[in-house]
């Protein structure tokens, strides 16, 4: 079943997703780019209030050249906030592979999510590299949020080869990328595991400002609930568990 994420940008925001029935909450500042990276402070706050009551993500920050000391770095520093899931973004540059190996060593302290962009030409070949070494997951998100959406970038056929080569290689797959709720029915009989909004749960699709009840409800009655939590993807001690290789 395609589970909700939800991305927060403040402990209200993420009480919001947690009581709107979020499947994974995922921690972002959108100001500061499409993967913007939340100040730890704020981060520690939603994982206590959060209570372990929902599995929780963070994104590392945008890395436009992909300099492997950089990502590293940053991926070291917000793998010690002890989140469910880490999500890293790949610039399509010549950088990617060597910064996703260089990243194996943080598989068995998180789950890694890998996340490549609907502009890029790289994305099916990073797949396998994240399945090599030891990465969870892998979202399809649009690198620009100020452009068209993911499904107008890609065709149906390229979502579906996105979705089954990652199925493939053992990965968990999400899709993302300026998301409405239009775009859930035909998205949700491709089968991924996970579709990922912000923008679509924002006071009028703006993505920066603050998340209206209304809209997340909109979103989450498209997506099919399963009456008993927790969702698929697990606790903290079950991710890190699956990632012992």
């Amino acid at each position: 079943m395609t589970k909700m994420i939800a991305g927060v940008a403040s402990v209200g925001e993420a009480l919001l997703a947690l009581h709107e029935g979020a499947d994974v909450i995922d921690m972002l500042d959108p100001a500061r780019g499409t993967l913007g990276a939340l100040d730890p402070d704020t981060c520690k706050s939603i994982t206590k209030i959060i209570d372990g009551r929902r599995p929780l993500s963070v994104c590392t920050g945008d890395y436009p050249e992909m300099v492997t000391e950089e990502v590293v770095a940053e991926v070291r520093r917000r793998a010690s906030l002890a989140m469910d899931f880490l999500r890293i973004g790949f610039a399509g540059t010549r950088q990617d592979a060597s910064c996703v190996r260089a990243l194996a060593r943080f598989s068995a302290m998180t789950r890694l999510v890998g996340v490549v962009f609907a502009e890029r030409t790289n994305s099916l070949h990073l797949l396998d590299a994240f399945a090599e070494w030891g990465f969870s997951a892998a979202i399809l998100d649009t690198a620009r949020k100020d452009g068209p959406s993911l499904r107008k970038l890609k065709t149906e056929v390229d979502l579906a080869l996105f979705v089954r080569r990652a199925r493939t290689n053992g990965l968990l797959v999400g899709l993302s990328g300026n998301l409405a709720a239009g775009d859930i029915p035909p998205l949700l009989t491709l089968e991924p595991d996970y579709l990922y909004f912000r923008s679509a749960l924002c006071v009028h699709r703006y993505r920066n400002g603050f998340i209206d009840p209304l809209e997340f409800r909109a979103v989450r009655s498209a997506i099919p609930m399963e009456e008993v939590y927790p969702s698929s993807m697990g606790t903290r001690d079950q991710a890190r568990s699956s990632n012992t290789r």
